[in-house]
């Protein structure tokens, strides 16, 4: 049941994206999803902390690779529109503020996706999904104090 439901958000997450973004996120999640698997702390833990960590990395890896672009493009253009910018040059061409606007929908369906699994934002601040394993194992030696609702303080996870 839990695979049924990661596959979901997956589809979910990667549905209008784009071919190449899509197959990235699905590739790195697997990749990352086999490395905590076969980490030794991995069975030991209880199967709802296992398909939240594995909710958590989906959403990381989809955070890395669509949001944090999408997010710093938003924010430049919010800078620069005053400026009398229409559109933005990147690599595959240029951004209209339609464009624009599609990319904000996108973060908006995300912000929705994190609501509707009950995780903050705070929990996807990760340098790289390896990062994310690092914290994963740490956490599970604390007896899964870092994975716990109590987000008040520090970074979290």
């Amino acid at each position: 049941m839990a695979e049924d439901f990661i596959k979901e958000l997956l589809d979910t997450l990667t549905y209008g994206v784009g071919k190449a973004p899509g197959t990235k996120i699905r590739i790195q999640f697997y990749y990352y999803k086999g490395i905590i698997e076969s980490a030794k702390s991995y069975p030991s833990l209880n199967a709802e902390l296992q398909e939240y960590i594995m909710i958590c990395l989906v959403l990381t890896v989809f955070n890395v690779i669509i949001i944090r672009p999408l997010s710093g493009v938003n924010r430049f253009y919010k800078l620069t529109k005053p400026l009398g910018v229409q559109s933005i040059s990147i690599r595959s061409g240029n951004l209209s503020s339609i464009d624009i606007q599609k990319l904000r929908n996108t973060v908006t369906n995300f912000e929705n996706v994190l609501r509707q699994v009950n995780i903050s934002h705070k929990r996807l601040y990760f340098s790289s999904p390896e990062d994310f394993i690092k914290r994963m194992e740490y956490a599970s030696t604390l007896n899964n104090d870092m994975w716990s609702d109590n987000d008040d303080e520090g970074e979290g996870i």
